[in-house]
């Protein structure tokens, strides 16, 4: 069904970046396939949450051996594919996790941005390394990593274009946590899992508050959710010691 991608559904389902031998170098073919995943696995009601990852390394970046030969009309071309396709799986509605290990470089390290949870191995490597090769980050990290790590690392990082490891990452916010490469799909898993232990209605309307809310929105959510049984359930378990059985 897919070139670029293996896809794999469960209630925590999973799509594997496979382009090994390329690094997961993202070109428009793997956009395309990306983006009708994401979708289908929203689509898809067995599904709750949704681990991204790439093996040995999530994504070295974009394909240089295609983007040395743009010009002008091929770079916008390409620059309306990635971000159409990293907003929308930064704005489905099941929450993403990046399983990171290896290289996390240019819009390798700008498609872990737009998940929701980055989990990375000792070994994962992340950078903004544009500026090296004269262009700059195109696929969002402008906007989206100051929003995580602040705007004087994240100037930082995209001025110098260093890389930094995992430790480092975790220490300014960019990853979530740091663990052995054997137990990085464990540990994903695993907070997959707390995650789906809860109301996953009351997730979907959380993410969608801290991605697009205001204060407003949160209180018409907040009084909407009112309208179910789910709080008045989980209140109830939380008292009678039990599990909540949500609708």
């Amino acid at each position: 069904m897919y070139k670029n991608i293996f896809v794999k559904k469960d209630d925590v389902s999973v799509i594997r970046l496979d382009r090994e031998k390329q690094l997961n170098a993202i070109n428009e073919e793997i956009l395309i396939e990306l983006k009708k995943a994401f979708s289908e696995l929203n689509k898809d009601k067995r599904t709750k949450i949704i681990i991204i990852t790439g093996g040995k390394n999530f994504s070295a970046g974009a394909d240089l051996k295609e983007m040395v030969n743009f010009d002008k009309k091929a770079a916008a071309k390409f620059a309306r594919l990635i971000h159409s396709t990293f907003s929308f799986i930064e704005n489905i509605d099941k929450p993403v996790i990046a399983a990171i290990d290896g290289y996390a470089l240019g819009a390798g390290c700008e498609l872990a941005l737009v998940c929701d949870i980055r989990i990375a191995s000792e070994h994962a490597e992340f950078g903004q390394p544009e500026v090296k090769l004269g262009i700059f980050p195109g696929a969002g990290a402008t906007q989206r990593l100051q929003k995580i790590v602040g705007m004087g690392k994240a100037k930082e990082m995209i001025f110098t274009g260093e890389v930094i490891h995992a430790h480092e990452a975790y220490r300014i916010g960019l990853v979530n946590k740091v663990v052995d490469e054997k137990d990085l799909m464990i540990e994903s898993r695993m907070i997959a899992e707390a995650i789906i232990k809860n109301n996953i209605e009351s997730v979907k309307i959380s993410k969608k508050l801290i991605n697009k809310g205001s204060l407003k929105m949160e209180e018409r959510y907040f009084s909407k959710a009112f309208s179910t049984g789910n709080p008045k359930e989980g209140i109830t378990a939380l008292f009678e010691k039990r599990k909540p059985r949500f609708l």
